[in-house]
């Protein structure tokens, strides 16, 4: 009871803080839940190691040479770069840091995502060449306001393609026809951006007679795999591609150490891509 006149406990009659109670979830704690997650992700992990090693490799070969091509416009030059290459600087560690969000989720079995990401490097990408060496295009990078479209707008990407295709093929043949197939690549890659339902349809199911199963975490198909594997080289690609022409104006005012070290991470980037060209089969 209170003392009189004080409207005081004695010290261990005094009732201790309430703390806030967490209430259990009644289909599991989160722990547990994401527990089983991480199990799954380990699982898939393990599972598309050897599938999808030399496409890890290929992945890190290309983030070296956007690493390589930066140092040729930052490092011991006597010559200061344009705004054009700055621009392209940073749009290329986005791309990097793109590239790298879809090595994570490709090794998970976040197939989809992967592809998705993939959409943003192809456009990005694009800008890269777009951008090019013109001061004007880069002040109007620089002060871009509309957020309802990014720069370049969808109007300008056959310039955008163009111009990369210009600088990473000298002289290709029927670039229209080329620009075309990156028109249909860019297709493919925002229909698992944008959830359409072809894409959709099969994904995370597997029937057998009368009982349907949903996958709900990270697994493992075949399909699977091709999606990940078509994800991580044509990111790859069109990251290395942009990196080139990013590099073409610069590399001749580099010092001879920057430039062999470009021009030695490039010949690895260019034999993975001949290399695991037949193995990225488009996705179903």
């Amino acid at each position: 009871m209170p003392l009189a006149g004080h409207g005081l406990r004695p010290t261990p009659l005094r009732r201790r803080a309430g703390r806030p109670q967490l209430k259990r979830d009644p289909l599991g704690s989160f722990t547990q839940a994401l527990m089983q997650w991480l199990q799954l992700e380990n699982r898939a992990r393990a599972q598309l190691r050897s599938d999808l090693a030399q496409f890890g490799r290929l992945a890190r070969a290309t983030h070296d040479l956007i690493g390589a091509a930066v140092a040729t416009g930052t490092r011991g030059r006597t010559d200061v770069p344009g705004h054009a290459a700055r621009v392209q600087a940073r749009l290329l560690l986005r791309l990097s840091h793109d590239l790298r969000v879809i090595e994570l989720a490709a090794a998970r079995s976040y197939s989809l995502q992967a592809l998705s990401l993939a959409a943003n490097i192809f456009e990005l990408s694009h800008a890269v060449a777009y951008v090019g060496t013109s001061p004007q295009r880069a002040q109007a990078w620089e002060h871009h306001q509309n957020t309802r479209q990014t720069y370049p707008s969808l109007r300008q990407r056959r310039d955008a393609i163009k111009a990369t295709l210009s600088v990473a093929n000298p002289g290709i043949p029927n670039i229209e026809r080329a620009i075309d197939a990156q028109e249909k690549l860019y297709s493919v890659l925002c229909m698992a951006k944008h959830g359409n339902p072809i894409v959709l349809r099969g994904f995370g199911v597997a029937t057998a007679k009368d009982t349907t199963r949903f996958y709900h975490g990270p697994f493992v198909a075949r399909y699977i795999v091709r999606q990940c594997r078509f994800a991580l080289f044509q990111s790859a690609r069109m990251a290395a591609a942009a990196t080139m022409v990013f590099v073409a104006p610069l590399l001749d005012g580099a010092p001879l150490k920057i430039r062999r070290r470009y021009r030695t991470v490039e010949r690895r980037v260019v034999r993975l891509l001949d290399a695991l060209s037949p193995l990225a089969l488009e996705p179903r």
